[in-house]
């Protein structure tokens, strides 16, 4: 188990990519802190992991809210005691352009 004894945060973790990255990071032995605006499908991985022997809790963030990304780190700290790995997989698109359009 190569994250045996790390906490990961995994942002737009209730579905796709983010819910594959959480999941494997609790297989791999990580205690895993699944964070969505979908706070019921974050319910669900956490669900999965643990019965799957994994150790993971869910927490509702919008990633566009800096309040509710702080929280999430206060969060995992104080649940798993730290903060080793972030994944920041949530994303946020009201318009579809070209990135370097964009300005904020």
């Amino acid at each position: 188990m190569k994250l045996q004894n790390k906490v990961a945060v995994v942002t737009g973790a209730a579905s796709g990519t983010g819910k594959a990255i959480a999941e494997l990071f609790a297989r791999e032995g990580a205690k895993v802190m699944v964070s969505d605006i979908n706070i019921d499908g974050a319910k669900e991985v956490v669900s999965g992991i643990e019965k799957n022997g994994g150790i993971a809790a869910a927490v509702y963030a919008n990633v566009a809210n800096e309040a509710d990304v702080s929280a999430v780190i206060d969060f995992a700290v104080e649940k798993f005691g730290t903060l080793d790995i972030l994944v920041n997989n949530a994303g946020i698109m009201d318009e579809f352009m070209p990135c370097l359009l964009y300005t904020s």
